[in-house]
């Protein structure tokens, strides 16, 4: 069965998300396994080390391929009991990513008079820092709609869809332990990545 280090490198948020809600059972199922998680890129991975990526727009590494797992809904949220209209905006920064989609959705989304209040590469801190009424922001929903602090703008379908990417490398994507992790991820991407049933 599979046996050994597995990398899992990616956002924060995600790499999160996953050890919160399917992680547990995972693991449990095979004990011989052992994930260790990296919330940076490396900027030297090593060679030959089993590793997958969780990315958005990033460009894959050297030979590295992307497997499409799914998009991710986003819509736009405040803080419970603020004023939508008096506020700014908290905006994502992902400076690995070479045309990062969210950008446009910002710009899309956001009207002219109002600003960019603060900037963060990751969506747990711009979550607290809408919890705390520093702005308004797009949001993974699977993150904001469990949070009784936060409040959708607006009802119906999600503002942005953005699309997660499984990085892999040729070298070791056969071995047993990569493909029991694949297998995991595309099992459980709709439970950890998509809002709860309303």
């Amino acid at each position: 069965g599979p046996v050994g280090v597995v990398r899992l490198v990616g956002n924060a948020w995600t790499l999160d998300r996953l050890a919160r809600t399917v992680m547990a059972p995972f693991l449990a199922d095979h004990p011989s396994l052992d994930l260790r998680i990296i919330t940076l890129t490396p900027r030297n991975p090593n060679r030959g080390e089993a590793s997958l990526g969780l990315w958005f727009e990033v460009t894959p590494r050297e030979s590295e391929f992307a497997i499409k797992l799914g998009e991710v809904p986003y819509a736009v949220y405040c803080a419970r009991g603020t004023e939508p209209k008096s506020l700014g905006w908290v905006s994502f920064h992902d400076e690995d990513a070479a045309r990062p989609a969210i950008s446009g959705a910002h710009k899309r989304l956001r009207s002219r008079d109002e600003p960019v209040r603060m900037t963060a590469t990751d969506a747990g801190i711009m979550i607290s820092a809408v919890r705390a009424g520093v702005g308004k922001a797009l949001l993974p929903m699977c993150l904001a709609e469990e949070d009784e602090r936060l409040v959708r703008l607006q009802a119906g379908e999600p503002e942005f869809l953005r699309t997660l990417h499984l990085h892999a490398h040729p070298d070791t994507v056969e071995s047993q332990r990569i493909q029991a992790t694949i297998r995991w991820l595309r099992e459980n991407f709709q439970t950890v990545f998509q809002p709860p049933a309303a």
